[in-house]
């Protein structure tokens, strides 16, 4: 299985019905950006088949005000995305959203199919935060919405710069792990 498909492909609920939001302890929290970090990291070092290594991309913290931002969404029980005003936050020029899985990318042209920017989401290098919110939906156990600041996929632009990992960090990184610029 695609490895980004694993932490998108658990948003599977329908409009259906009734939500009960789960309260996320903080080993769950932690849980989440665990694997988006692992992730990042992974296509970072270019070990995700068919994308290069990345010069830039930042290692993720936890975001409190994202989450909530994704609880609001998550326990309509929705499949899509809501409306990008609905994620705006003091401090974010832009909130991107993930809310299903998969990618088809190809990095030469900027371009890719309908469902991949869930992952250039995922792995733009811009983006430092991230909030999840998890639901219970009807049929389905788990709907799952994580928002990420600041948000990426413009058009045009590259999720990340192209490089040997954590190269062209910048100066507001501190250091660098596991492949990733770290604040």
């Amino acid at each position: 299985m695609n490895a980004f498909a694993l932490v998108l492909l658990v948003a599977m609920a329908t409009a259906c019905c009734e939500a009960r939001l789960l309260r996320l302890s903080q080993s769950q929290k932690m849980a989440f950006l665990k694997e988006h970090n692992r992730l990042r990291a992974q296509t970072a070092k270019g070990h995700t088949r068919g994308q290069p290594s990345a010069s830039n991309m930042a290692e993720l913290v936890w975001d409190d005000r994202l989450m909530r931002s994704a609880n609001r969404w998550v326990r309509k029980c929705r499949v899509g995305h809501d409306r990008a005003r609905d994620r705006r936050l003091p401090g974010f020029s832009w909130v991107g959203q993930n809310w299903a899985g998969g990618h088809s990318r190809d990095f030469t042209r900027k371009s890719c199919s309908k469902v991949c920017g869930h992952y250039t989401q995922v792995v733009w290098a811009k983006t430092t935060r991230v909030g999840c919110g998890v639901a219970r939906c009807g049929r389905y156990p788990y709907h799952v919405v994580c928002n990420y600041a600041t948000g990426g996929n413009f058009n045009n632009e590259f999720p990340y710069a192209r490089g040997r990992p954590a190269s062209r960090c910048g100066r507001r990184f501190r250091r660098r792990r596991n492949g990733l610029c770290v604040a």
